[in-house]
């Protein structure tokens, strides 16, 4: 079987470790050299980071220099294909392109994947539009809403009929899931988010992670835009439970003063390393949360007053696998966080098998048609 991934790479460790975790998973299931990620030649082959930069604007070399170590992680793990590229938004095939996509047996979005109605984010290359006749797998795609008085009427009709016309769709919010399944009258299975897919041995296993002989206890401080905001609030945290910090700030957003070196130098494997070993994880993400989840390493949520959504998902998060809320904002008593008080992760991990059964069963169900 040949699988074409649709996935739209980019430079934070949630992105590109999602991407990681579903291509290999699909790679499980339908054997070695049968996965290839369409599209994505924008990100790779970047030319070198430019080291005259560094006297003039240090943030865009530090951008240039992350995309470049990605690249090195994401060229190493995962095939590609740039026929993604050469399809337009609207989906319209030239017949050299037909018969490019025409080698592939399924076709599979994931988790990167953003189904919201809405002017920015409406593209129904997205909704792998272009697969016509062919079978199409939506694996956990962002979907953010939850109530049918979300989506602006002046884009429902359109993605009703894009959903629709994907043979296999899930989601990873529960609420997401529902809505869908009213919608478009088909079912709609909820699933982990791919990060979820593996456990912690697996996770060590896939990415060949060593052992640390660093007993030093840490916090790592996985921020995307709010650190800043929080780090007034995260030093006194760190400085009241003992520990050091290690700082990975920022995705790549050009020259928005949130990548440090550490971003720039760290890759994904050396990130979930560091991950694994550290005595807690402080994340403004959902993914920072999820893989912590994923290798049973106590965090903490910073929750921000613009990230609505981002919280909505966290709560559907926490209640699925019975978490303990580990919430914090800015007026949260540093001495009431009792954020080292370690999750029981026995009757977490027993949450998460059941669920990762589920999800790869329905990966592996609709790749076959069933």
């Amino acid at each position: 079987m040949k699988i074409a991934y649709q996935a739209f790479l980019g430079t934070n460790y949630g992105t590109v470790l999602q991407t990681f975790a579903l291509y290999k998973k699909l790679e499980d299931i339908a054997g070695n050299d049968s996965v290839e990620i369409i599209g994505c030649s924008n990100f790779r082959k970047r030319p070198d980071p430019d080291t005259s930069l560094l006297t003039i604007n240090e943030q865009k070399f530090l951008a240039q220099k992350m995309r470049k170590t990605f690249e090195f992680f994401i060229e190493s793990n995962m095939k590609f294909s740039s026929v993604l590229d050469y399809i337009p938004a609207d989906g319209m095939l030239k017949n050299e392109i037909k018969e490019e996509l025409n080698k592939f047996d399924a076709f599979v979005c994931g988790s990167d994947q953003v189904w919201r109605p809405s002017k920015f984010w409406f593209c129904p290359k997205r909704y792998m539009t272009y697969a016509k006749n062919k079978l199409t797998v939506a694996y956990a795609p962002s979907v953010v809403i939850n109530k049918e008085k979300e989506i602006p009427i002046e884009y429902k009709e359109d993605w009703i009929k894009y959903i629709s016309d994907v043979s296999y769709i899930s989601t990873r919010e529960i609420g997401s899931s529902f809505l869908i399944e009213h919608l478009v009258n088909k079912p709609c299975q909820y699933v982990v988010d791919p990060t979820l897919l593996f456990s912690k041995q697996e996770w060590t296993s896939l990415l060949e992670i060593n052992k640390s002989e660093n007993l030093e206890r840490y916090a790592l401080i996985y921020m995307l835009d709010y650190y800043s905001y929080y780090k007034s609030f995260i030093n006194n945290l760190c400085k009241y439970y003992g520990l050091k910090q290690i700082l990975i700030l920022g995705r790549d957003m050009g020259d928005v003063p949130t990548l440090n070196k550490n971003s720039a130098e760290t890759d994904p494997k050396q990130f979930i390393t560091l991950l694994q070993n550290a005595s807690l994880v402080i994340a403004d993400g959902f993914h920072g949360c999820c893989l912590s989840i994923a290798n049973n390493v106590d965090f903490l949520y910073m929750s921000n007053p613009l990230t609505n959504d981002i919280d909505r998902r966290i709560k559907d998060l926490f209640n699925r696998f019975s978490i303990k809320n580990r919430t914090a904002t800015l007026t949260t008593e540093i001495k009431e966080i009792d954020c080292l008080n370690p999750i029981n992760w026995d009757a977490v991990n027993k949450k998460v098998f059941k669920e990762r059964k589920i999800s790869a069963l329905f990966l592996s169900k609709s790749l076959r048609g069933e």
